[in-house]
């Protein structure tokens, strides 16, 4: 999810996925499978020796190359030695693999990772990024329990940069049973069980509703960000529908006594709902809950965002009003603005050849912004431009 969907107090850079939600700055990480695409070299190699002496800048690892499965133009050879400029802690006669690539105009190795035949099982099968999305689904989903956690972090990963919409699709191919197991294991990292939460939704039945529903009621301990949550709350939505939505709304979305990563997590997991539900709970009664959130300084300026992007121009008289309340920040004053704008340039006319009410409004409401603060509106304008 991208994403991966979660909030990390004072860290946070939020951001629109092509999944619909909120999320934090995207991982680097390639994929084993997308390295090794992408290698001039691909070998295993034997260590040697390391060296990381403040003497010996930068630190050098020494290998000596057993099986040569890719060399363009045959620059290496198995028995030949190499040195690799990194620090690598191993065990003589243990065995690594070592990928080089090109990059920019350079050839580079990457970081050697320990080996064994599981992982040379694994990447040998894994399908490239231009499989169909389904035998990629398939293949990576049913490693996320793999017992070597290499794989299993490679197999997280990659399920993760999947659209929503893909994963829906093609939820079938999903391992119900395993994801609940790794849901329910209190020792399954948070940020993986995030991706697993929504899976499950996406794939379980009214029982594995129950179980995110009693991961999402345990109360936090003080200051914990549950890295987890929003993907539970996500999968339990998608679950247990418009039931499920009222006990989210009654227990954390607008419950003021919860912690802001709880509303957070829970606001993103209607965002979700709203843009890939397709109906599993109307769109009316999730645009609701949102507007409840509203009176929220906290979150109010990515509520704003949220109901732009989904043309709901029913807030606008509440807008303005809070528009000059000091409770709320410079980001709500922006959104506002944005909100507007993106309103008044609405298409659509009406039968008389007229724009409808909400854009007529809304240029009122920009005039008026415009004298009100000047510099919040011409600092918007120019992003729009």
């Amino acid at each position: 999810m991208r994403a991966v969907l979660f909030l990390t107090i004072g860290v946070c850079c939020t951001a629109t996925t092509a999944r619909g939600g909120i999320i934090c700055c995207p991982s680097p990480y390639r994929p084993l499978a997308e390295q090794a695409q992408h290698a001039d070299v691909i070998a295993t190699a034997i260590w040697i020796s390391a060296d990381r002496k403040a003497s010996a800048f930068p630190a050098r690892a020494s290998f000596r190359f057993d099986q040569v499965v890719r060399s363009s133009k045959r620059t290496v050879k198995p028995g030949e030695l190499v040195s690799v400029p990194v620090h690598v802690a191993g065990k003589r006669d243990q065995l690594f693999l070592l990928l080089r690539r090109s990059s920019a105009g350079r050839l580079e190795w990457d970081d050697p990772l320990p080996w064994n035949a599981d992982r040379g099982r694994y990447l040998r099968n894994a399908p490239l990024p231009t499989a169909k999305v389904r035998q990629q689904i398939s293949f990576f989903a049913n490693h996320l329990d793999s017992k070597d956690p290499t794989i299993a972090e490679d197999a997280h990963h990659v399920l993760d940069g999947f659209r929503y919409r893909d994963l829906i699709q093609h939820a079938d191919v999903l391992p119900r049973d395993s994801l609940r197991k790794l849901v329910a294991n209190p020792q399954t990292p948070g940020n993986r069980k995030l991706l697993f939460g929504v899976l499950l939704g996406f794939c379980g039945r009214p029982a594995d509703a129950k179980l995110l529903e009693t991961i999402m009621l345990r109360d936090p301990a003080a200051d914990e960000v549950r890295l987890e949550i929003e993907g539970v709350m996500t999968g339990y939505l998608w679950l247990a529908g418009d039931a499920g939505l009222q006990r989210l709304e009654k227990t954390k979305l607008l419950d003021w006594t919860q912690s802001v990563s709880e509303r957070y997590s829970a606001m993103s997991a209607v965002v979700v709902l709203l843009d890939n539900g397709k109906g599993r709970i109307k769109t009316e009664r999730l645009l609701q809950s949102l507007r409840d959130l509203l009176d929220d300084a906290g979150l109010a300026e990515l509520v704003i965002h949220a109901l732009a992007r989904h043309k709901d121009w029913s807030v606008q008289d509440r807008l303005m009003k809070q528009f000059g309340n000091p409770r709320y920040g410079k980001g709500f004053k922006q959104a506002v603005v944005k909100y507007m704008l993106v309103c008044e340039r609405q298409a659509v006319k009406t039968r008389n050849g007229k724009p409808p009410l909400h854009v007529i409004r809304a240029r009122a409401y920009l005039r008026q912004l415009e004298q009100r603060d000047p510099k919040t509106v011409a600092a918007v304008k120019r992003w729009f431009e």
